[in-house]
């Protein structure tokens, strides 16, 4: 979790003969990386691949987004620098997503908990906290979402009387560190009725991360979209099929949520029946 590893791939890999690394960089970090993103550049080129990463040091409870530039034009040897290191306030949440923003390159879009910001390269080199924010919009609501590691999902509300009451939802996929309100929107059932359902974006702890509705009603929680997730990955090699293929095997995951994954460039086939002598002239 400390420590993030750079692949360059071959872009003239055949479907058959799969050997997709001709280029390798690492780099170790004090703290546990959260969550990273490729940025968008102005060059097409690999002299500069941005790499934005959340970066949390449990020791100094502190929370910093730091962004390394890679050259990657020569393959035998990659170079990568750090640009900046942006410490964020100990008492702000920590951030849930990057979002890359193609349209404002060497940029991106932080999600927190309460807000969203707008934060380029710039900010980060000089050290600029006073990037543009905006406070999500949300209604207030006498209630919360929690969420387990074993997929459990409560709402929890405070009624007048100073009591709390429990209610347990629909079970979803391991919920790790990080899960908000994103807001409320308007869903139409089966029936074409419209209900209100707050939307919430949770990550996922071994598993794939979540977006879900969840009715403030009927408190039915229905799966919006899915974000894959691989992670972590404990071993990995290179296989080839029956079919002559190469393929990435790896395992993936953990728990119920575990699995081998397979990773190839290409279209997969299956042989499904072989007949002979079907074609006679």
């Amino acid at each position: 979790e400390d420590r993030f590893d750079i692949m360059i791939m071959n872009e003239n890999v055949s479907r058959v003969h799969f050997d997709p690394i001709i280029g390798m960089g690492s780099v170790s970090e004090e703290g546990i990386i959260w969550h990273m993103e490729f940025l968008y550049t102005e060059s097409k080129g690999r002299d500069r691949i941005l790499l934005a990463l959340m970066v949390f040091n449990d020791i100094e409870t502190q929370c910093r987004i730091i962004v390394y530039a890679i050259d990657a034009s020569n393959p035998a040897d990659v170079l990568i620098e750090r640009v900046g290191r942006l410490p964020l306030d100990i008492k702000s949440p920590i951030p849930i997503l990057f979002i890359p923003l193609k349209h404002h390159p060497e940029g991106f879009l932080m999600i927190t908990e309460n807000e969203a910001g707008l934060v380029t390269i710039e900010d980060i080199a000089c050290g600029n906290l006073y990037y543009p924010k905006s406070l999500i919009p949300r209604p207030f609501a006498p209630y919360m979402y929690l969420g387990s590691d074993n997929g459990c999902l409560f709402k929890l509300s405070f009624p007048p009387k100073q009591e709390i009451q429990w209610e347990e939802l629909q079970s979803v996929n391991p919920v790790g560190q990080a899960m908000c309100v994103l807001g409320v929107m308007e869903i139409a059932d089966g029936a074409n009725e419209e209900y209100l359902a707050d939307v919430i974006l949770y990550a996922g702890e071994g598993a794939d991360s979540q977006m879900i509705a969840v009715s403030r009603q009927h408190l039915d929680v229905l799966i919006m979209q899915n974000f894959v997730n691989h992670a972590p990955i404990f071993d990995q090699r290179i296989w080839t099929s029956a079919t002559g293929q190469d393929m990435i095997v790896g395992c993936t995951g953990q728990g119920k949520h575990g699995s081998l994954c397979t990773i190839m460039r290409g279209v997969r086939t299956t042989i499904l029946h072989t007949i002979g002598g079907a074609w006679k002239e």
